[in-house]
């Protein structure tokens, strides 16, 4: 039975570490549609939390779930806007979440770096607002 039972806990742990995200920035365009807004999220590459996925929500809808190192682009229409990093699996049980509003302007980028806040005896999910130049250096 507990040979049965390993290996599926293996699995298990192992597709928590992936996201739905992608590490190769030469597949995402940085040039802005004249009509929408892109919004760019890159996680962190760094060791705390690197078993647990943060989810992505923007205006309440959920576009991905980040694993270490992998950013996203999702367009929206321009005004009023909301974000939000939370829980991506249970592995985080006792993690705080952030959220982080702002207007979008048609046809301007808007790059977001989110990275786990660790604390003595929490911990939590942080989005941070950053210029094109900051994405792209966070990213190599």
């Amino acid at each position: 039975m507990i040979k049965k039972f390993i290996p599926i806990v293996i699995l298990f742990l192992v597709s928590a570490c992936a996201g739905t995200g992608t590490k190769d920035i030469s597949s995402i365009s940085f040039n802005p549609s004249n009509n929408e807004s892109s919004l760019f999220f890159y996680r962190n590459n760094r060791y705390v939390a690197s078993a647990a996925l943060v989810k992505v929500l923007v205006n309440g809808q959920e576009i991905g779930k980040l694993g270490i190192g992998e950013f996203e682009k999702y367009k929206v229409k321009p005004g009023q806007t909301s974000l939000k990093a939370a829980l991506g699996n249970v592995l985080q049980l006792g993690s705080t979440t952030d959220s982080y509003s702002f207007t979008a302007e048609p046809g301007k980028n808007y790059y977001f770096i989110l990275d786990y806040d660790q604390k003595f005896f929490t911990g939590g999910w942080k989005i941070t607002e950053t210029s094109e130049r900051g994405f792209k250096n966070a990213v190599q």
